[in-house]
């Protein structure tokens, strides 16, 4: 059951690839527990957001020219981390409180959810999904 969910998600992937779209802001969802939204620049996905309305959590995630991840921000209240990211690994980690910025290791602070968003953008349907919900966006608003 799995694999055919995959294969069909892997068919209507195929089609997500985009056409031409102009550079500003789409919100992918909007609901009572959280919305979702990317900017577009250049005709690539540069910003992924995620913001939590239950949790009071904001997730965003900032992609280079080619559409890989360059850095995830995690803002939960008066935190933030801030993580680099490069070949789909860790680099580096900051933690700012108020004024505060510093840098700290995996080991200092709880990384599991800075573990399984990786596990998320590491997928090949992840970016392509994100054209899908994009294109369906656009024509829901073309109707």
């Amino acid at each position: 059951m799995i694999l055919i969910s995959i294969y069909i998600l892997f068919l209507f992937t195929i089609h997500a690839s985009p056409i031409e779209f102009e550079d500003k802001s789409i919100i992918l969802k909007n609901d009572f527990y959280s919305i979702e939204a990317v900017q577009i620049k250049e005709n690539k996905i540069k910003i992924y957001k995620e913001i939590s309305k239950e949790l009071g959590l904001q997730i965003k995630i900032n992609f280079d020219e080619d559409e890989v991840p360059q850095e995830i921000l995690i803002l939960d209240g008066g935190e933030e981390l801030s993580v680099t990211i490069k070949n789909y690994e860790i680099e580096s980690l900051y933690l700012k409180m108020g004024d505060t910025k510093k840098a700290v290791q995996k080991d200092e602070i709880d990384t599991t959810i800075v573990e399984n968003i990786m596990e998320q953008i590491k997928s090949p349907f992840f970016i392509d999904e994100l054209w899908y919900r994009i294109q369906e966006r656009e024509r829901v608003e073309e109707k």
